[in-house]
């Protein structure tokens, strides 16, 4: 169950993210507007374009949040396994002396 979680996890930075990037590029793209910098169209056409780099970098941090969990996870499950071994050996018993 730990792994799925991970991996929502990982996906959900990339999608917050995004979601971040498009908030403040909004804020911005008003503000402009509202001092006279840009006009309306142009406003919209920015919030649109960093949008959508926005998704593509917030897809781009889910992958890389994915495949880093995945790494890790392996080299838990690979110590783990190493550990059960070593604790599956039977500990030698000393012989008593008379």
């Amino acid at each position: 169950m730990a792994k799925v979680d991970l991996m929502k996890k990982g996906v959900l930075i990339g999608v917050g993210l995004a979601a971040y990037a498009q908030e403040h590029a909004e804020k911005l793209a008003k503000e402009l507007m509202k001092k006279g910098k840009v006009s309306h169209a142009e406003g919209k056409k920015m919030v649109m374009k960093i949008k959508k780099e926005a998704e593509k970098h917030g897809k781009k941090v889910s992958k890389m949040a994915e495949t880093e969990v995945k790494r890790i996870l392996k080299a838990a499950e690979a110590k783990g396994a190493s550990r059960m071994a070593v604790k599956k050996k039977a500990p030698k018993r000393r012989k008593k002396k008379k």
